[in-house]
């Protein structure tokens, strides 16, 4: 029986820690990482234009820098895109 009693009160505890972290997710005190923020992390950038490996790398980079941990071209089907790493 006193299993169960602790049981209860370390469920609630968790519960009453989950909202809280929620809802400081909810109002801005606590912030996504940036690649779950805006969807630019992890993806092809076709907008980007012409990226050709070892000419275009550093402006593919710079492109993905400010929100991710920079980028590359990357061969994608029979082109070169810019890719921002995850």
């Amino acid at each position: 029986m006193a299993q169960m009693k602790l049981f209860s009160i370390l469920l609630v505890v968790a519960l009453v820690l989950c909202a809280e972290y929620n809802m400081n997710v909810a109002v801005g005190r606590v912030e996504l990482p940036v690649s779950q923020a805006d969807g630019m992390c992890c993806r092809e950038h076709y907008e980007f234009g012409r990226c050709l490996p070892g000419h275009d790398d550093h402006r593919c980079n710079e492109f993905c820098s400010s929100n991710c941990r920079g980028g590359f071209c990357k061969l994608s089907g029979k082109k070169h895109h810019c890719h921002c790493y995850c």
